[in-house]
């Protein structure tokens, strides 16, 4: 009778060990979204962690698994989940380590699962011994998921001090564009008096179509052929002016069409995440190719704000499932510029669209400015 009271509490236990190990499953690879390299080594972490936890206490009660030591491996494994969710691990704003150091990573729980698994076969005496080892192995696994926290929050750290730094070049050619339109205004200011009393003799010939091809060129002299963006919005006509302006020097043409209000209702730091991205990639792709040709329309309408981004390709993209790959050497480096779009994006709760269809490359991203 004992023993059939022992057999179910271990069913009983073994039942909820199950339920805990889908629970926390889901719950970490939620996330962990991301590249299959990371449930990789999620799914490692974790496998030598629950091994740990429930060897520590088969080893200390002298190699056996009854009631008792399963339940005491459970309320250790749940200890340890309880850390790993303490550890706050979150790479919502940029895609965290890259594939090499996310192998390094792997190493060190594939590792304990192997020494895990040498010692249930093997018999190492005295048994404290096997539970110190245990011990070791789980303390490892456990600061493996600290250092991916780590490197996410340094990896993040690097990437937003490149956008900062990019902001300042941003805004310094924003300045430098706003002075050169304001010198523009002052010269025509200075000269008004003669540009006034030119008009007034062309009217009252009655050479209407001089005088208008005189006003048409007056206005030509105010516009400033480095300002394609005057939307009001600080933020967005520094990048804008400073990317087509740079897209502008190194392409054969390139057209601009924005409309937007000087207020927006999304995040600015988003916005240029998601337009320095897409920029950039295009130009790149535009001067690889034989072309040269970039078009970019930005709009609001009815709280919608759309970006259009296309442009003339060399290189035919790859693409693997919904992801484009790169296509340069370095793809640690490179390729995180379109994932950090799609991220933004869905924070945003927008809509991001690829097409690739006769040498044309076109990026379509609609987000909603009500809902921040």
């Amino acid at each position: 009778m004992w023993g059939f009271n022992i057999d179910i509490s271990v069913f009983v236990i073994t039942a909820a060990v199950v339920l805990l190990n889908i629970v926390l499953l889901k719950k970490l690879l939620r996330t962990f979204s991301g590249r299959a390299r990371k449930r990789i080594w999620l799914i490692t972490a974790l496998v030598s962690v629950e091994g740990a936890c429930y060897l520590i206490p088969y080893f200390a009660a002298g190699r056996v698994f009854y009631m008792q030591e399963t339940a005491a491996g459970v309320l250790l494994f749940l200890f340890c989940s309880v850390l790993i969710g303490r550890a706050e691990i979150s790479d919502d704003e940029f895609e965290g380590p890259d594939g090499r150091r996310t192998l390094l990573l792997t190493v060190v729980p594939a590792a304990g699962i192997f020494a895990l698994v040498c010692l249930f076969a093997g018999d190492l005496r005295p048994y404290y011994l096997s539970v110190l080892c245990c011990v070791c192995i789980l303390a490892a696994d456990l600061s493996v998921f600290y250092l991916y926290r780590v490197l996410v929050q340094n990896f993040t750290h690097l990437r937003q001090r490149d956008i900062y730094r990019q902001q300042t070049d941003h805004y310094k050619n924003q300045l430098e564009v706003i002075a050169e339109s304001r010198g523009r205004m002052r010269a025509l200011r200075h000269d008004m008096r003669n540009h006034i009393l030119h008009l007034r003799a062309e009217l009252q010939r009655g050479d209407h179509e001089a005088a208008l091809l005189y006003l048409e060129k007056m206005e030509e002299e105010l516009q400033n052929p480095k300002e394609h963006a005057k939307t009001g919005n600080r933020e967005i006509d520094s990048l804008l002016n400073y990317k087509l302006e740079k897209a502008r020097q190194v392409l054969d043409k390139v057209e601009c069409s924005v409309n937007v209000p000087a207020e927006l209702m999304t995040k600015s730091f988003d916005i240029n995440v998601i337009l320095g991205n897409l920029l950039d990639n295009a130009v790149e792709a535009a001067q690889e190719s034989g072309q040269g040709w970039l078009k970019f329309v930005m709009r609001a309408d009815r709280g919608v704000l759309l970006i259009h981004v296309e442009n003339s390709f060399g290189r035919a993209p790859v693409k693997k499932g919904d992801r484009f790959l790169t296509t340069k050497e370095d793809s640690g480096d490179h390729g995180i510029g379109l994932r950090n779009v799609e991220r933004m994006v869905e924070r945003q709760n927008g809509e991001l669209e690829f097409r690739c269809e006769d040498q044309v490359f076109s990026v379509d991203v609609m987000l909603y400015m009500n809902e921040v």
